[in-house]
Order: structure tokens, then C-alpha cells, then sequence
């Protein structure tokens, strides 16, 4: 995906547990905000692929210098 205006791209990389809600749809007022069907079930993918992998990804600017640091999902670094 493109972004306008500049020249970065990213991808956006959805992994989802259905059998279980995570922790941030515990808090009403975030899954009022996230009333998508599957928000309630998203994970932190990062430590699914090994340590070093995890690391690379983490060291991955984001795509505009903000949005792609913080995280429903995954917990602060």
C-alpha cells in the first residue's frame, strides 16, 4: 500500500485468534471504538517468527514517522 504524498509503502499484517478476545477488548470504551468484527480478536504477531526476526521487525520505522509505534495489540518496546 501507498502512501499519498510520499514515497513509503507498508503492509499491514492482520493475525486474529478467534477463539479468544485479547486483552485490549476488556476495556468497554476501546471496544466501542473497535466495534469492527474482528478488533476483538487481533494479535501481536511480532514473536510468532522467532526472536530475530521479532527484532528486525521491531526495528522497522513507520510508515509516516508515528502511526506503527504503538500498538492495540503488542505490548510497548
Amino acid at each position: 500500500v501507498g502512501v499519498v504524498g510520499t514515497s513509503n509503502t507498508f503492509i499491514d499484517i492482520g493475525v486474529y485468534d478467534l477463539r479468544h478476545r485479547n486483552a485490549a477488548s476488556e476495556d468497554p470504551a476501546w471496544l466501542a471504538e473497535h466495534d469492527n468484527d474482528t478488533h476483538a480478536y487481533g494479535l501481536c504477531w511480532f514473536g510468532m517468527f522467532g526472536p530475530e526476526l521479532e527484532q528486525r521487525v521491531a526495528a522497522l520505522p513507520a510508515a509516516d514517522g508515528q502511526m506503527g509505534t504503538t500498538s492495540d495489540y503488542c505490548a510497548p518496546r
